[in-house]
């Protein structure tokens, strides 16, 4: 499986989330830590993508997921052009959806400190 290519212009919104990458190495290690934390049920991070091109526009993701107080942390991440046009709030009632109904969540808090 080849890794995506990332655009340089990915910014984080939130202190929380990685920085743009510069090699390769970074986005394989994200890569590798997202898998991770999926099969170990600690949380899923997804790739928000335009729905007429499927251009990346960047992530949402569930994470700090504890089973026993049934509740998560949620973050995003958007390319600078993709601010202000609505997709992350879509991407992220999607997600937080799932996430209730799937996991069962009763709780959730924001990564922003």
């Amino acid at each position: 499986m080849s890794t995506p290519s990332f655009p340089p212009n990915l910014k984080p919104c939130r202190p929380s989330q990685p920085p743009p990458w510069t090699e390769q190495a970074q986005a394989n290690h994200f890569i590798t830590v997202c898998q991770e934390m999926a099969q170990e049920g600690r949380g899923a991070k997804l790739a928000i993508e335009h729905q007429t091109d499927g251009a990346f526009l960047g992530t949402c993701n569930i994470f700090n997921w504890n089973h026993t107080n049934r509740n998560a942390k949620l973050g995003y991440s958007l390319t600078t052009p993709a601010w202000g046009q609505g997709f992350c709030t879509e991407a992220c009632r999607a997600l937080l959806h799932w996430a209730f109904r799937m996991l069962m969540i009763q709780a959730k808090s924001t990564g922003s400190k």
